[in-house]
């Protein structure tokens, strides 16, 4: 409005002074080139140099609103394909949420070049495609999202692992990942998907190298993450418990490195004691199987305890002697109790043992542990007789016939 008017107050300033010029006639203007000789008067020459210049104003404006009504269909156009995308992007979604994979893909790839939203249509196409088995499309459209969309890889690469777990490709997964921690080394969502990838491959020990970092970062509740350590140190005990030539070093430093919880499980502490007695480590696991029985009763443990050779067989005896105050009627605790005594040579101790845990629970090791002493201290006839009972016990057979039936051999 301003400038308008001041156009205005302009034109009128140059009429009054070309006015002035043509009422004073105060001159002429000659132009001369080679022979051609123009003259014309000042008022003449001014009007036509302000008519050159009002032409080329229109001119300019002209073009400049030409450029404008260009930019506007442009713009038209564009907003008619961001409609249409939008249009196309919806009703992929909508055939996603339905399962609809095939229509889903194609709906929201042909969506994706003039989508607002590029990436989420390129990312659920992949989606879609995987859906499919169609890993070659998927991988293409990730590409695509990843040339399309900056500064998004870190979203793009989570996808891509996250459909790489799910479709069984756990190297690929592992490489994907390995790239991620190079970039966002501290994401809260790689380290979980690193997680459940070792988890599939059953790859123990980089979980348990792992480990600590899910813990700084709360990855899992607290039940979950306990649930994990117990499956991981398991595992890995289990490995050791099977192979003879296992490293005691690499065994010891394992336990060390088990949380209080998960070394007070029962399964773990059998599985260490079963790895220290496979490299002949009795005096180790007798140690540790002796804390833990102070925490935890198993009869299990106590019938193990007593096939144990511990450093000091006295002190051992001792131990489990000062188990009787609480467990003076437990037919395991009797059966080790006997085995030990054995082992200290104390022979009438061990009979008074085995028969107290014969009268609480008739055992076939216990009558072999008592057949045996009796057989070493001249009872054959009794020693044949537990054998005999524990036979029975460890392989029942049926009654047979009474001798007074009639048998009848008959061929056929």
């Amino acid at each position: 409005m301003v400038g308008r008017l001041l156009l205005l107050l302009l034109g009128l300033a140059l009429s009054v002074g070309v006015g002035v010029l043509i009422h004073q006639d105060s001159g002429v203007i000659i132009l001369a080139w080679e022979q051609w000789v123009i003259e014309m008067p000042l008022w003449l020459a001014v009007l036509m140099a302000l008519g050159l210049v009002m032409v080329g104003y229109i001119l300019i404006m002209g073009m400049y609103h030409l450029t404008k009504i260009g930019d506007f269909f442009s713009k038209l156009s564009k907003n008619r394909r961001i409609r249409r995308a939008r249009d196309l992007t919806n009703r992929g979604l909508i055939a996603f949420a339905e399962g609809q994979w095939s229509a889903a893909e194609r709906l929201l790839t042909q969506a994706a070049k003039d989508s607002e939203t590029p990436l989420l249509n390129y990312l659920t196409a992949a989606r879609a495609a995987q859906e499919q088995s169609a890993a070659d499309r998927r991988d293409r459209y990730l590409r695509q999202a990843h040339d399309k969309v900056a500064g998004a890889d870190v979203a793009i690469g989570l996808s891509q692992a996250q459909l790489q777990l799910t479709g069984g490709q756990y190297q690929q997964c592992l490489a994907t990942l390995a790239h991620l921690r190079s970039i966002a080394s501290d994401h809260r969502h790689v380290l979980k998907l690193m997680m459940q990838v070792h988890r599939s491959l059953e790859d123990w020990a980089a979980l348990e190298k792992l480990l600590p970092e899910l813990v700084r970062e709360r990855i899992l509740p607290p039940a979950e993450l306990t649930t994990l350590e117990k499956q991981v140190f398991k595992s890995l005990l289990a490995q050791h418990a099977c192979i003879a030539d296992s490293d005691l070093g690499k065994l010891k430093s394992l336990w060390q490195k088990m949380p209080l919880e998960v070394k007070n499980d029962t399964t773990v502490v059998s599985l260490y004691i079963k790895g220290l007695r496979l490299l002949q480590e009795d005096a180790e696991a007798e140690s540790v199987l002796r804390l833990a029985l102070q925490t935890q009763w198993q009869d299990d443990w106590v019938e193990l305890y007593g096939l144990l050779q511990g450093k000091c067989h006295q002190k051992q005896l001792a131990h489990a002697e000062g188990w009787l105050k609480e467990q003076s009627n437990n037919a395991t605790l009797l059966l080790t109790l006997g085995r030990l005594c054995l082992r200290n040579q104390l022979w009438g101790k061990a009979q008074r043992y085995f028969e107290s845990s014969l009268s609480l629970s008739p055992r076939p090791e216990t009558h072999a542990e008592l057949a045996r002493l009796l057989d070493r201290l001249g009872k054959a006839e009794e020693s044949a007789g537990h054998y005999r009972k524990g036979l029975l016990l460890a392989a029942p057979v049926i009654n047979l016939p009474r001798e007074s039936a009639n048998f009848t051999s008959t061929t056929t």
